[in-house]
């Protein structure tokens, strides 16, 4: 929307620009009837963005546009944290998969390295037991 487009513009002038990048690059915005929704990339940067930065965002909507709005400040998308959460599930399904073949993996080289162990212990006895017999 080129109302936000201005509104970024003048707000990057007014903060810093790490300040700025944080927590505005990245936002939408919505307007329905006399409300104007600041859509963040997520929950933290929407309370950020009420708690520190809803009267600055007012005040150059309301020197651009000569009107009042109401400033509501959802996340993007509810239901990306819903894909996100279920992406994080399957990873940690994933993750338990990869661990179980792991652990049999390594079980497999226990297993030889006991038997190659137990082959060494009997050409040791063997030598013993020639060294003895001299």
């Amino acid at each position: 929307m080129d109302l936000w487009i201005e509104v970024l513009k003048k707000i990057s002038e007014k903060i810093s620009k790490p300040s700025f990048e944080t927590w505005f690059v990245g936002t939408e915005v919505e307007i329905d009837n006399d409300i104007l929704f600041v859509k963040a990339k997520n929950i933290f940067n929407a309370d950020w963005l009420e708690e520190r930065y809803k009267s600055l965002i007012s005040e150059t909507v309301r020197e651009l546009t000569e009107k009042t709005y109401e400033i509501k400040f959802p996340s993007i998308d509810v239901s990306l944290e819903k894909e996100t959460t279920a992406i994080q599930s399957h990873s940690q399904r994933t993750s338990y998969h990869e661990l179980k073949n792991l652990i049999q993996e390594q079980g497999a080289l226990i297993t030889k390295q006991q038997e190659k162990i137990e082959e060494l212990e009997k050409r040791i006895h063997v030598l013993e037991q020639e060294d003895t017999h001299k």
